[in-house]
């Protein structure tokens, strides 16, 4: 947890929006990616993905807040025989913490929530991986991961975002196809649910705007006029 290093840090505080939205791209160069089979190529591939994801958070008025995020992600895998590729749907909550100074902050973000996807490839009665043309590989987990980052306003209302950490996923699959009919799969497939690990770093760039929903939209305009402004309807006695 991130608390507020000095007065200026608190008082930046009440001068930021409490509302953020946000669109960030993100680079995962470095992962490992598992299958839970004892089998050939189905333990420490190597694993690469980029994604990109819309979130909006309520930071409120001091050092902690909580967001909402969407992320689509593609995963590249490093698994033999095949060009392995994994299409994920990351939504979740964002739980945060962060140190405000007037143009900059930094922040702690704990992603965490739910993730469905699908493979596009099946197993094989001989435990072989293969292209898979079916609709039937739909996966659902779970994500979690913190990341740190830096937030730097470009101007009242606009910053850019960098953050960099560790993402965890959890997810089964169904990594086979069921015959509908003899005859209709040339190649033997086999049907059954397998867990999937992953764990990348990841490094993400992205936009923030900010506002408060606490400001009037006319607080910049004319003044309201009074009472005294309206004529009597009659003059006085």
């Amino acid at each position: 947890m991130l608390w507020a290093s000095g007065v200026e840090a608190q008082t930046e505080w009440q001068e930021h929006a409490r509302v953020w939205f946000g669109a960030d791209f993100a680079l995962a160069p470095v992962g490992r990616y598992d299958r839970e089979l004892d089998v050939l190529g189905a333990r420490g591939r190597d694993a690469r993905g980029g994604s990109l994801a819309v979130s909006a958070a309520w930071v409120g008025v001091g050092p902690l807040g909580i967001g909402a995020h969407v992320a689509p992600t593609m995963t590249w895998v490093g698994a033999p025989g095949i060009d392995a590729r994994v299409f994920t749907v990351d939504v979740g909550v964002d739980p945060m913490a962060r140190l405000a100074w007037p143009d900059f902050e930094l922040t702690c973000r704990l992603p965490i929530g739910f993730t469905t996807g699908r493979l596009n490839w099946l197993r094989t009665v001989g435990e072989q991986l293969v292209v898979s043309n079916a609709n039937s590989d739909l996966g659902f987990g779970m994500h979690v991961g913190p990341l740190l980052g830096a937030l730097f306003w470009l101007s009242d209302w606009v910053g850019i975002r960098i953050e960099s950490g560790l993402l965890y996923r959890r997810m089964k699959f169904d990594e086979g196809e069921r015959r509908s009919a003899p005859g209709e799969i040339e190649v033997g497939t086999l049907r059954g649910d397998v867990l999937h690990n992953s764990l990348a770093w990841t490094l993400s760039v992205g936009f923030v705007r900010r506002l408060n929903p606490a400001s009037l939209p006319d607080e910049n305009g004319p003044p309201l006029p009074t009472p005294d402004f309206y004529p009597e309807p009659f003059p006085r006695n």
